[in-house]
């Protein structure tokens, strides 16, 4: 959910839905994919893996029924922004494109309470230190920042890329059920 999809994943379904995909199979998936919101975003990774990884339309003929604008979007992010094998600096990726956020801001607030729990254990346990959890988190930043161990983080970009980011995947509908 946090990490994103990749090349790797989709050649790792690409591999499954090749060998073991059928219509008998989909048949039995399909309300599985349903019940828990992942129909729409199978079917259009589907449709991407014929129409860009060669996969054999035949084994998954339903895949076509999703939409062919919505497969280019997908195979042009992950080129855009797959890393290819290479170390990836992801640093505040995902600051303003929280899949479950309905907008940047509340994602940004959603992510940066999560931060606050994850990486400064006390707000678990003490609810009261929250608001001053994010300064105490800058301030551990800024250290790491200055000793070489954090990379220069760009807010301002990392808001506008994010725009881009929150539109996939209200389209890909990830865990909406239908």
């Amino acid at each position: 959910m946090t990490s994103g999809l990749g090349l790797r994943q989709l050649c790792d379904w690409a591999a499954f839905a090749d060998k073991k995909m059928d219509d008998t199979l989909w048949a039995k998936l399909q309300p599985v994919f349903s019940d828990f919101g992942l129909l729409t975003f199978t079917g259009i990774m589907t449709r991407v893996c014929v129409d860009y990884l060669g996969m054999p339309e035949e084994k998954v003929s339903w895949a076509k029924q999703y939409e062919e604008e919505m497969a280019e979007k997908v195979i042009e992010q992950i080129l855009k922004e797959g890393n290819f094998g290479a170390k990836a600096e992801k640093y505040g990726e995902r600051l303003f494109s929280d899949p479950n956020s309905s907008n940047r801001i509340a994602s940004f607030v959603k992510v940066l309470g999560d931060a606050c729990r994850e990486h400064w254990p006390p707000c678990e346990k003490h609810a009261i230190l929250m608001p001053v959890a994010p300064f105490v988190l800058l301030e551990r930043y800024m250290i790491q920042r200055r000793k070489g161990e954090r990379p220069k983080l760009n807010l301002k970009k990392k808001y506008q890329q994010a725009a881009y980011d929150q539109k996939l995947y209200k389209e890909l509908k990830p865990f909406e059920v239908e």
